[in-house]
């Protein structure tokens, strides 16, 4: 009896918050129709494979302070991200708005929760939290291809919000497990002459 009464609440409990998020998304959907113009499809793509990687290969060739601490904590945060977002995104499947008739988007990545291109970015924030600009322009970005996103209709603002916190959590597990399994970094390095020399 105690159980079912648990399973009843819990369930109302659901309903209610899906409800509201519901409500919430709707709103943001309501107030961004104003801002349809197409430069936005462009912003969008900002925190994209393609702009991440082209970023960490900038990183890879430029020197500077606890390069090897930043690097592998940013290489793990974005490989966490990564998992967990593919996970979520095939779990809880909720289709986009809009796929702008997209072919990579309606065959390979047609859920948009949680958003990938968000938590990517934002996977970067707690790497560089001792670089203030780079820091700072990594939120920057974070909310300006989140509000592109949501513009074009790739994703809802609970998709950005979700994938907004998997990225931070990722940085900081990420941070975590480089300052508490610090040798364990430094042997895998040492296997890697191009690396080892930073």
């Amino acid at each position: 009896m105690e159980i079912a009464a648990c399973d009843l609440l819990l369930s109302i409990w659901s309903f209610t918050v899906i409800n509201k998020i519901n409500k919430i998304d709707l709103f943001f959907i309501q107030q961004l129709k104003k801002f349809q113009y197409p430069v936005f499809q462009y912003v969008s793509k900002i925190g994209g494979v393609i702009s991440i990687a082209l970023f960490l290969i900038f990183l890879f060739f430029i020197s500077f302070q606890s390069k090897k601490e930043v690097f592998f904590t940013l290489l793990l945060a974005l490989t966490l991200t990564t998992i967990l977002v593919f996970i979520l995104k095939y779990t809880i499947r909720r289709k986009r708005m809009n796929y702008h008739d997209n072919p990579f988007l309606l065959h390979f990545d047609p859920y948009s929760f949680p958003s990938g291109h968000i938590s990517r970015l934002m996977a970067f924030v707690i790497p560089f939290w001792f670089f203030p600009i780079i820091f700072s322009l990594f939120i920057v970005l974070s909310f300006l291809s989140a509000f592109a996103r949501m513009v074009c209709g790739y994703h809802y603002f609970s998709d950005c919000l979700a994938g907004g916190c998997i990225g931070l959590l990722s940085g900081l597990f990420a941070k975590f497990i480089w300052i508490y399994c610090n040798d364990l970094f430094l042997i895998i390095i040492a296997q890697l002459p191009i690396i080892s020399n930073w």
